[in-house]
């Protein structure tokens, strides 16, 4: 019997691999909201939840309303397609959306007079009603005068609306051609939501621990402005990651997995330092995965990512991290002064859709791949980034259905961050899925979030689950997104899209301020490699604060903004690591002026790993949890 007569009982059969490539910081509006309109209709008998027609908007704030030289008052600003600038270089919105939990409470509610801090109430009303999600213009303007320009000039209203209304529109299809034909070729998702209305960090904890263990804001020193330091939050986070993953329960079982990073730090002009991210993100649970000697077996980049598909090598289960650091195709929304104070060079955005286009077509032109992999493209949050659709969850005494995939993880041994109950799931992002078992222009309209991937995924692979959230999720399995056979019989059926053109870029990145979530990224890593025992930390912490009092200009800090700072800070700290590690022969130890000048190699941020986590257990918590 031939493939193509092939008819699988259960959906999960049709595919032996699976392939996620989390990107960063979109909502399903911002990226998606006009995949179906009048131009492109949604399929007979279907629904698709787009900003099409629906005559959306977000009111401005009296202060910043103006009104125009034809004497209309500009009050509010509407949903629209992004269609004055050049793509090529820019991906609004710029600069950077607020992101984390309090501003997020003022996207979703509108909060009078919103705070630009991470401290209580955090910007939630009292009482909590049901979201409006009015509130995106609001805190947009707020984040732009109170972080990201608070030392530039006060904009004039009318001057500033230009820069603000990008955060209420979307992209055109045509513009985000690959995303989109995916999503249109294939399956998209017009209700799958993040975990946790807030960051990075803790979204991509959920998508494969089921939990971010009581946090609800990325670990590391304070985000904004009068924000609350978070350096203990990074402790207790820490020692909180020793918590099972999918990557531990697949190890056990045999089943093997990698993850492949885009992830490249400049140190010049011409030369790259590998870094994957996600082994931090699980700090403890990774320590006993990392086989120095099987390195190579579960990490790789994404050049190794096309070979093996081309050999027909894929594990069972592959992850694939985009590039966070500049010039970074993750389609994180650019930060003011990454390459100066302006906007890209090329749109992140553009990268991104590069990345997208690499990935599809590495799986779908192998023989050996092409008819038994499922390609998952997905966004870790939102990102401050504007969506109409309220996310399920409770809210007071309010309720938005259906409520119960926002169950909360289980968390007795763990103190909720910012008082958040894990009672309400994040915003809307999107989700695209690929697999030749997929009708064309599918749309799955049932609500599911994060942890909807991993009971899926357990499912596929008989694993226990992990969380009480993820018992509550509904799988994809049942969904009507796959049938049970190939509705492209063969190879060069699989639709074929154009290459995104992008233009030569000789940039030195290593000169540029680090994209946002690579700031995140670093500022993690340095706090954790600084840490030493409780008497030292407070000796040194006090010196450090007298002698910024007697000398604020000259008052040192764990932030590092400029890319080759990052580089020159993981150069000492990977030399370190391997000196002080247990792996390392008594020749090399007798040889340490040497090896401490030697090159950092592909996967010398192993050891790093394991001296940051061996340091945290033996650090313990800086606070006391409950037990």
């Amino acid at each position: 019997m031939s493939q193509s007569e092939r008819q699988f009982t259960n959906v999960l059969d049709t595919f032996d691999h699976v392939v996620v490539l989390m990107l960063e910081n979109r909502s399903f509006d911002s990226l998606l909201g006009y995949l179906y309109s009048q131009e492109y209709p949604v399929p007979p008998g279907r629904k698709f939840a787009g900003v099409d027609g629906q005559n959306l908007s977000n009111p401005i704030p009296p202060p910043w309303q103006f009104t125009r030289k034809n004497g209309t008052r500009v009050t509010e600003v509407p949903v629209g397609r992004i269609n004055d600038v050049d793509l090529v270089a820019n991906g609004p919105p710029f600069p950077d959306p607020g992101e984390d939990y309090p501003h997020v409470n003022t996207q979703l509610f509108n909060s009078n007079n919103p705070l630009p801090n991470n401290q209580p109430p955090y910007n939630l009303p009292s009482p909590v009603p049901k979201p409006r999600m009015n509130g995106f213009v609001s805190d947009y303007i707020q984040n732009y005068l109170n972080d990201e320009y608070s030392d530039m000039p006060i904009p004039s209203p009318e001057g500033f609306y230009d820069r603000y209304k990008y955060i209420m529109e979307s992209y055109d299809p045509a513009d985000v051609s690959v995303l989109s034909g995916l999503a249109r070729e294939f399956a998209v998702f017009d209700h799958w939501f993040c975990s946790v209305p807030s960051e990075t960090i803790c979204n991509r904890n959920f998508w494969h621990a089921g939990t971010s263990w009581g946090h609800v804001i990325n670990p590391g020193p304070k985000d904004d402005p009068g924000d609350e330091d978070n350096r203990a939050n990074t402790v207790s986070w820490a020692l909180d990651t020793a918590g099972e993953t999918l990557f531990s329960q697949l190890s056990r079982k045999n089943i093997a997995w990698k993850i492949y990073s885009d992830n490249k730090i400049p140190l010049s002009a011409t030369e790259n330092l590998s870094l994957p991210v996600t082994p931090f993100l699980h700090l403890l649970n990774f320590l006993s995965l990392l086989d120095v000697n099987h390195l190579a077996d579960v990490f790789s980049t994404v050049e190794g990512f096309k070979n093996d598909c081309a050999n027909g090598a894929l594990p069972a289960y592959s992850f694939i991290e985009p590039n966070f650091f500049n010039p970074h195709n993750d389609m994180h929304p650019s930060t003011p002064g990454e390459l100066g104070d302006g906007p890209q060079i090329i749109s992140p955005v553009l990268l991104g859709e590069v990345l997208v286009w690499k990935i599809y077509n590495a799986i779908f032109t192998s023989p050996a791949l092409w008819n038994n992999t499922l390609l998952i493209i997905t966004f870790d949050e939102h990102g401050g980034c504007y969506d109409h659709v309220c996310p399920p969850g409770h809210y007071g005494s309010h309720t938005v259905k259906p409520a119960g995939i926002a169950a909360p993880p289980d968390l007795p041994r763990y103190t909720n961050g910012d008082g958040f109950g894990f009672d309400r799931v994040g915003l809307r992002v999107p989700m695209i899925m690929v697999s030749p078992y997929i009708k064309k222009n599918t749309i799955i309209n049932e609500p599911m979030s994060h942890t909807s991937f991993l009971k899926t995924m357990h499912e596929k692979w008989g694993l226990p689950s992990l969380s009480s959230r993820e018992d509550a999720s509904p799988s994809f399995s049942v969904s009507g997104l796959l049938w049970p056979t190939l509705q492209r019989e063969q190879m060069s059926e699989m639709p074929v899209f154009a290459a995104p053109l992008v233009p030569p870029d000789h940039t030195d990145y290593s000169k540029a301020v680090m994209a946002a979530v690579a700031r995140e990224i670093m500022s993690l890593l340095a706090d954790l490699w600084r840490r030493e025992c409780p008497i030292v930390e407070a000796i040194t912490s006090l010196i450090a604060r007298l002698w910024c009092w007697a000398f604020p200009k000259y008052c040192p800090t764990n932030e590092m903004k400029i890319q080759g700072e990052a580089a020159a800070f993981l150069r000492r700290a990977i030399r370190s690591a391997k000196m002080r590690h247990p792996i390392m022969t008594i020749k090399r130890r007798l040889e340490r002026p040497a090896a401490a000048e030697g090159p950092v190699n592909a996967q010398d941020w192993a050891p790093l790993l394991r001296t940051i986590a061996e340091k945290a257990k033996r650090r313990g918590p800086r606070v006391t949890r409950p037990l």
